[in-house]
């Protein structure tokens, strides 16, 4: 088979993938989804109410002809951003494809549409329930990070922090799972046209949705920190006492202590 045949058939599954897309990777919009979802991820930490963990993966690329510079990461890699969000069985449930990779993660987070989702909680946050994210995000009513460490933490506060990471590493084995399955994502995908790889990528999502719902599971090996993303702002705006989210945490990180108050 000829490469430019082979190229065109890739093209025509991944466009096919793509359109479908909208039933296998879903946001809990009702109660009872989100539930289903909650109820699991208590069963691995104390944490209540989280109807899914977000983070973001930077998927290397070789340097694009145009504008290269933009693409080029933290890790001084040329890359392009996978921004996902999934359940306590590590489907996805939302993913945003495409940024550059030098673009900061609380900013994929605006552009990805999930901040639209904080203006429509009933649907979106049922019975406030919330995101658990990592200190790249800014705190929210309806995403918890953790708290920022100033030397001074208290117990509750560590213990919070440790929580939530019990939480969180579902979506940085979601995001190994999917690089260790489709191998040309792992390490530098060969693909040269930029426009095509969020497509690409987002195929390889819905496979890996799919895949899970039939059972077919993969070990996930050591996850590449320098692929899944875990920067620290180390300034914070007004932003971050934002729609409650300050009181919310402290509430939770009480109600889960399990010394003494």
């Amino acid at each position: 088979m000829g490469k430019a045949t082979g190229f065109r058939i890739i093209r025509r599954v991944v466009k096919g993938l793509c359109e479908l897309a909208p039933n296998f990777i879903n946001w809990p919009t009702n109660r009872n989804d989100a539930a289903i979802i909650w109820n699991g991820f208590r069963e691995k930490g104390p944490i209540p109410k989280v109807v899914g963990t977000i983070d973001g993966c930077h998927i290397n690329i070789t340097k694009p002809s145009e504008d290269g510079n933009s693409f080029i990461n933290r890790h001084h890699n040329f890359s392009i951003q996978l921004q996902a969000v999934c359940d306590h069985e590590c489907k996805f449930t939302h993913v945003y494809i495409g940024n550059c990779g030098s673009v900061h993660d609380q900013r994929v987070l605006r552009l990805s549409g999930i901040s639209e989702y904080f203006n429509n909680p009933k649907t979106y946050f049922p019975e406030g329930c919330h995101l658990v994210g990592d200190s790249a995000y800014t705190l929210h009513k309806y995403l918890m990070v953790p708290y920022r460490n100033n030397g001074h933490l208290t117990e509750q506060q560590i213990h919070f922090k440790r929580s939530l990471s019990s939480a969180r590493v579902t979506i940085e084995r979601a995001c190994g799972s999917l690089k260790n399955r489709f191998r040309r994502i792992l390490n530098c995908c060969p693909l040269k046209e930029t426009q095509f790889i969020p497509q690409y990528i987002l195929a390889c999502c819905v496979l890996h949705n799919i895949c899970l719902m039939n059972n077919d599971l993969i070990e996930v090996e050591s996850i590449n920190k320098g692929n899944v993303s875990t920067d620290t702002l180390n300034r914070r705006s007004n932003e971050y006492l934002l729609a409650g989210g300050q009181d919310k945490r402290n509430r939770i990180t009480i109600d889960i202590w399990p010394g003494e108050a």
